[in-house]
């Protein structure tokens, strides 16, 4: 089961029991509640339960060689063994500069946090309540990730591809074709540990 833990007054960290041989659902995964405060020192949350423990196979700046080739921008979190929603949450305030469907991403969403943009991409955009123009807080639900191999996934696997970086451009890519491509984006999982969350 995994567990929503405040720190103080606040304070949102998760912790997980790690990747599991059987199919969970929906009703395995606690929610955050709605109404909770942070404390100073956490600036951002995670976008998926689970985060450490489910970001396996396609982590940051892995090289992959199957359909698409190339360096992996982002972090993918798997969840093809959870049955039902998966919620996907905005890490920072922010204001959101993209939410569509997008060939090879399903739905893909972006947002600008300040400093850097996040992309979230496979949700099911039937799911996705937010706009391009809206203001989005830390911990406000975007969606929900697309079911497995489904066309609102853009036929890929139920993962959440979260990648981060600085800049006012929009970037769509998943994968970058030369390493050295790699330097203009940023670790999402690095980012996350520089802003206060604890990943385990």
């Amino acid at each position: 089961m995994l567990r929503w833990i405040f720190l103080g007054l606040s304070g949102l960290v998760l912790l997980g029991s790690g990747c599991l041989s059987e199919p969970i659902t929906a009703a395995d995964i606690e929610l955050p509640p709605t109404d909770y405060v942070f404390v100073d020192s956490v600036e951002a949350v995670v976008p998926v339960a689970d985060y450490a423990a489910r970001k396996t196979t396609r982590p940051f700046g892995v090289y992959v060689k199957d359909r698409v080739r190339g360096y992996h921008t982002g972090d993918d979190i798997e969840y093809a063994d959870v049955l039902g929603s998966v919620p996907v949450f905005a890490i920072m305030d922010g204001d959101v500069v993209k939410a569509q469907n997008m060939e090879g991403h399903g739905g893909y969403v972006l947002i600008d946090h300040g400093d850097v943009r996040a992309v979230y991409s496979h949700l099911d955009i039937a799911t996705v309540s937010v706009k391009p123009g809206d203001h989005v807080v830390r911990g406000q639900k975007l969606g929900e990730l697309a079911a497995d191999h489904s066309d609102a996934s853009g036929g890929d696997r139920k993962h959440l591809h979260f990648a981060v970086y600085e800049g006012n451009d929009i970037r769509y890519k998943g994968f970058e074709t030369k390493q050295s491509s790699l330097s203009k984006w940023l670790d999402p999982a690095q980012f996350l540990l520089d802003h206060g969350v604890i990943l385990e």
